[in-house]
């Protein structure tokens, strides 16, 4: 398993191979999916956990006023040079509590060590019936949605799955949520691999 700092050690600027295109099209597909659960309007305040290059924050700051994209890797986020980007981890979020309407996640929590202290800060955070969107792999075998990436870095199939360092459905993400959070849906979609959505919602 790799912690944090190895974690943003081994992206690094070579973070995220897939081309800018490719990484355009598929934050089309999450909004979409996103919108089909969810209404956003321009007085929605709007934080995306593991924003990458910040192509689904972009175009979640077209409905709303309020949306900040964050994500531990500094040198994705100092190349964008987006003012609503910033440097911060999942688990220690630099927001008061009860001052978000929704947050947005995509391909991060399959990378998170501390998945429990990953939700507890998302809870504090969020307003009382508030939103959380989780999209994550679907990999029958952990890891090998990354086989393309790593071996572009000549590196072994074992990296896989110290980057991905868990595998989930919906019903293990329900099975790990605790009061005040609710599984409220869930749906696979593809883009062009199976992909989960899961939406979650604060209920106290």
């Amino acid at each position: 398993m790799l912690k944090s700092t190895e974690l943003e050690k081994f992206y690094g600027d070579n973070a995220y191979r897939p081309p800018n295109r490719l990484l355009q099209w598929r934050a089309k597909i999450y909004l979409k999916q996103i919108l089909h659960h969810l209404t956003i309007d321009k007085n929605t305040p709007v934080l995306e956990i593991g924003c990458n290059h910040g192509y689904l924050t972009e175009l979640l700051a077209t409905l709303s006023t309020s949306v900040i994209g964050v994500d531990i890797n500094h040198s994705i986020i100092r190349t964008s040079n987006k003012k609503y980007l910033k440097v911060m981890d999942a688990c220690d979020l630099k927001f008061p509590d009860h001052s978000l309407d929704l947050i947005v996640s995509t391909h991060t929590i399959e990378h998170i060590p501390d998945t429990l202290l990953f939700f507890r800060e998302m809870t504090r955070v969020l307003k009382k019936d508030g939103h959380i969107i989780l999209i994550y792999p679907w990999e029958p075998v952990r890891g090998y949605t990354l086989i393309p990436e790593i071996f572009t870095m000549k590196r072994s199939f074992k990296e896989c799955r110290k980057i991905h360092i868990h595998a989930f459905t919906p019903f293990r993400i329900k099975s790990i949520l605790s009061s005040p959070l609710f599984h409220k849906a869930w749906n696979i979609f593809f883009v062009p691999q199976p992909n989960f959505i899961s939406v979650i919602q604060k209920i106290e």
